[in-house]
């Protein structure tokens, strides 16, 4: 799990996912992000944060990985949760 956690923009468990505030899950996904963020992109990050809190109340064992850098040669990638 530990390499998960160098290549996802944000990691939690479930427990913690669910009590973070939406704005500092975010502010992690922004910060992390490699190219522009626009209003589409940070409202459809909003709209999943608040889609997995809901999950996370209910999973609670879980962990919670959210956006990848894949490194290929030469060229970065992102996958999502």
């Amino acid at each position: 799990m530990r390499n998960l956690r160098n290549r996802s923009y944000y990691e939690a468990p479930a427990a913690s996912f669910a009590r973070s505030p939406t704005s500092a899950i975010l502010g992690a996904l922004v910060t992390h992000h490699h190219f522009e963020v626009d209003l589409k992109q940070r409202d459809a990050w909003i709209e999943q944060i608040e889609d997995l809190k809901e999950l996370a109340v209910a999973v609670r064992e879980g962990h919670f990985f959210l956006e990848f850098a894949i490194p290929l040669p030469r060229l970065r990638y992102r996958t999502t949760a």
